[in-house]
């Protein structure tokens, strides 16, 4: 069976960081997970890259016996980081986000001045 590597924020939404499934491509595999794991794994998949031994992988994509297939959400920062819950998270875990930080403003130059033209006389 193929394996299933999750990390960060999927490996922490399914409660495990590996699982071997039985399927014949990504899609299926995915499909399986998120049946197992539930709708908080399933949100995170959503915006997740999907590889398999350790390259981009889509939906169609065969699977066999000896692959392993890795979720990678996004780390830091992407989109999706502060998604409202539709449901309280489990107990022990936060809910908030961390608003982003505001960079500080970039100096302004003043602005040159020009020389003067001398008046005609």
């Amino acid at each position: 069976m193929p394996v299933l590597r999750l990390f960060a924020s999927a490996r922490e939404a399914a409660g495990v960081a590996r699982a071997e499934l039985e399927a014949a491509t990504v899609d299926e595999l995915l499909a399986a997970a998120s049946a197992r794991y539930g709708e908080r794994f399933t949100a995170v998949l959503a915006r997740s890259r999907v590889w398999v031994n350790g390259e981009p992988a889509t939906g169609d994509t065969p699977v066999t016996g000896h692959d392993v297939v890795a979720v990678l959400p996004p780390v830091s920062g992407g989109a999706g980081d502060t998604a409202v819950l539709e449901k309280p998270p489990p107990h022990g875990e936060s809910a908030a986000t961390v608003p982003p930080a505001t960079p500080a403003p970039l100096p302004v130059a003043a602005p040159e001045s020009e020389p003067e033209a001398p008046e005609p006389e």
